[in-house]
């Protein structure tokens, strides 16, 4: 680490299961850096995993990957600053009772995309998709615009790896995931759901099974019932197939009965709808994919990418993810 100013009193960016990241200076060319300390669950194996898939998907709304680092003090990993990451701007909104701006919701979504697009092209599953590991940077040399980048590929796997453990945040998680049991066999579905659900809170403020402001969920439950009670029905004429699911005679008793569509009521018939109903399809079968996705006509609305953002960035604040 003698490249870069850095110690464990440096600041503070996040923490979570896998690692504390802190900010450091590169001693030689005096740039900011993110600096990401792994956890002692974590192997040299696991990281060389991590930055492998990162080398393969570098992407401008990929997060990238200046280095990495073994040490008798452990394992670095060092990346790119970014401002903040989108869970504490989407709660800041929420604090101020504030609407996140359309344009500003759609060049997020557009580049989250973008990004998945990119790693399913690869032949990978992210397989924690959620607004916590998504960055956004404010570019204030290109109109104001702001640059979104997705973020830690620790539980990346090969599409073709078969039935994955669960993996993923509760709110994110796919009803086919909350559904299916460990032993299902899932695949990129499981992505776009999760983009689907960073969708939702864009527009309304919460994710799924937060519906009150309620945080957290006491179960996979909790959130299963949020997904019925905002998209409606779950049984076999809404997907086919959903009653040979591992947890479905368990839950079903426990649904919402006679489920309004709180989805199309809140959105209307609008291209945001559209694109949501779809990104969120209860049968994965029939789940649009992330280049289906773009290349729908709520990105052909008005300019996407680059657009000015109308919102203030704060300082990187309290992760609540």
């Amino acid at each position: 680490m003698d490249r870069y100013d850095y110690s464990t009193q440096s600041p503070l960016l996040g923490q979570g299961t896998d690692g504390v990241v802190r900010l450091a200076r590169n001693r030689v060319t005096g740039a900011m850096v993110a600096v990401k300390k792994l956890s002692s669950k974590h192997d040299a194996a696991d990281m060389m995993w991590e930055c492998a898939t990162l080398r393969a998907c570098q992407h401008k709304n990929i997060i990238h990957l200046h280095s990495k680092l073994v040490t008798e003090q452990g394992l670095f990993m060092v990346f790119e600053l970014m401002d903040m990451d989108l869970c504490s701007y989407i709660w800041d909104v929420r604090e101020r009772e504030g609407k996140i701006p359309e344009v500003a919701v759609r060049s997020i979504m557009k580049q989250i995309l973008e990004a998945l697009a990119f790693v399913h092209s690869k032949g990978l599953i992210h397989r924690d998709v959620k607004s916590s590991n998504v960055l956004i940077n404010h570019n204030k040399n290109l109109n104001n615009s702001v640059v979104i980048k997705l973020i830690d590929f620790s539980r990346v796997c090969f599409a073709s790896a078969g039935s994955c453990k669960n993996m993923g945040n509760v709110y994110y998680r796919a009803p086919e995931l909350l559904l299916g049991g460990e032993k299902y066999i899932y695949g990129r579905e499981i992505d776009i759901w999760a983009a689907g659900c960073i969708f939702l809170e864009l527009l309304t403020g919460f994710p799924f099974g937060d519906d009150d402001g309620n945080f957290p969920p006491n179960s996979e439950l909790d959130v299963m019932n949020s997904i019925v009670k905002w998209i409606g029905p779950v049984d076999e004429t809404t997907w086919k197939g959903v009653n040979k699911l591992e947890n479905y005679n368990t839950y079903k008793s426990s649904f919402p009965r006679n489920p309004s569509n709180l989805l199309q009521s809140r959105l209307g018939d609008s291209p945001a709808y559209d694109l949501l109903r779809k990104m969120l399809c209860l049968n994965p079968r029939e789940r649009i994919t992330a280049k289906e996705a773009l290349e729908s006509d709520y990105f052909k609305t008005s300019s996407t990418l680059g657009d000015s953002l109308a919102f203030d960035l704060m300082s990187q604040g309290e992760n609540h993810c």
